[in-house]
């Protein structure tokens, strides 16, 4: 299973813990309890808790510490969607393939429905004994601003229908609707570990950036994915007349956008991480996601790389893993990564079927022009050696000083 799976798994259990654990109401035909179940175990992605489980582990803080935040920062998307639903407000009748809160339950019971997530939010935290005081105050303090940052956005979203804005006005629009909450719940792993200013002024820069591209992304698919995927109205935007992305730029230009930030996003993901450490993440993911056990040597441990060199240098390595995915049929991946006096030197050698000489010049139909470009635009050197029947070896040797990329 893989790691994200894990995670979402883990709050989903969490989330009908806590719920669970709400008192029955005494002579109450209906249950405020049964219906906010209703919306927060009908399903979803669990982005929000799943970034705040990522980071978290990137500083080795226990899984158990960052439930609560983890379930909160849910907790507070489930409410602002039952209320978003509501006919006031979007007015759809369709989240997440079942009827929406307010068409089964009235809207009336479901606002209090919302009203009770975003206070069960809150307790969750204030309560959690894993915390230590301290660390709650600022916890609460971020979700509540957050939340805020959040309804402001969704004010600036009904202000603005049936309205000709730019795209200042949609991307201040989406940062605070859409990107608020993220950037909480990045922040939210860090927090946790009391990391320092510098990891927190990384990840709010890179939350910025992830929270855009998520909210042109969700534009993008409200126009091509089907209700059934999508699991509300399809072109719900386009009916309701309000702003989008693909309706200011258009579709292509939206889709491009995505990539382009999504491109940004990596030197930040890695200066977090740290280049060994992003290494090691690629190796587990790559042999949770095939049948290739991957052995990784790094010497020293503890390497730095320098920011934009680890971009360029990281991507020649997932490229690789992918190639030897596709192509070389391999059992066993070895891979050595050491750093020289003057350069750094990666080596990636597979049991697989091996690349017959004759074709290694043939780059682009082995899905190795990428590789080969990258690594010659810090002026390295790119050494492929092959042998029909018994794997591939690539070896790849880059300055560590910018010779005038």
């Amino acid at each position: 299973m893989k790691i994200y799976d894990q995670y979402r798994e883990r709050v989903n259990s969490c989330l009908d813990s806590y719920l669970s654990s709400i008192p029955s109401s005494p002579n109450s035909d209906i249950e405020l309890r049964d219906i906010m179940k209703y919306s927060v175990l009908a399903g979803g992605k669990r982005f929000r808790p799943i970034l705040t489980y990522t980071v978290a582990s990137l500083f080795d803080s226990k899984i158990e510490k960052a439930d609560s935040c983890a379930c909160a920062i849910e907790l507070i998307h489930i409410y602002s969607l039952i209320h978003d639903d509501l006919p006031a407000m979007d007015d759809d009748d369709i989240r997440h393939n079942q009827p929406t809160n307010h068409r089964v339950f009235g809207e009336a019971q479901a606002i209090l429905a919302g009203d009770g997530l975003q206070a069960l939010a809150f307790s969750i935290i204030s309560s959690d004994p894993l915390v230590d005081a301290d660390i709650k105050i600022k916890l609460i303090n971020l979700l509540s601003i957050s939340s805020y940052a959040m309804a402001e956005g969704q004010s600036i979203d009904l202000s603005v229908v049936s309205k000709k804005v730019d795209l200042n006005i949609l991307k201040q629009m989406h940062q605070k609707k859409t990107g608020a909450l993220l950037n909480c719940s990045i922040k939210f792993g860090a927090v946790l570990h009391n990391a320092n200013e510098n990891d927190v002024s990384i990840l709010e820069s890179f939350a910025n950036h992830l929270g855009l591209a998520y909210q042109i992304q969700d534009d993008v698919l409200d126009v091509t994915t089907p209700d059934n995927l999508l699991g509300k109205r399809q072109n719900s935007d386009a009916v309701k007349n309000k702003p989008s992305y693909p309706s200011i730029i258009g579709l292509d230009d939206s889709i491009k956008t995505v990539r382009r930030i999504s491109t940004e996003l990596r030197p930040q993901v890695l200066d977090v991480m740290g280049f060994c450490e992003a290494l090691q993440w690629q190796s587990e993911k790559f042999m949770e996601n095939t049948d290739v056990n991957c052995e990784l040597h790094i010497e020293p441990q503890g390497i730095r790389v320098e920011p934009e060199l680890s971009t360029d240098l990281f991507r020649v390595f997932q490229e690789t893993l992918t190639n030897i995915s596709r192509h070389s049929q391999a059992k066993n991946v070895k891979v050595d990564f050491f750093e020289r006096k003057s350069e750094y030197e990666l080596r990636v050698l597979d049991d697989g079927i091996g690349i017959d000489l004759a074709q290694i010049n043939h780059l682009n139909s082995l899905g190795l022009l990428g590789i080969r470009e990258r690594v010659l635009a810090w002026q390295g050197k790119v050494e492929i050696k092959g042998v029909v029947g018994e794997g591939t070896l690539l070896k790849v040797e880059i300055p560590k000083v910018n010779n005038g990329k």
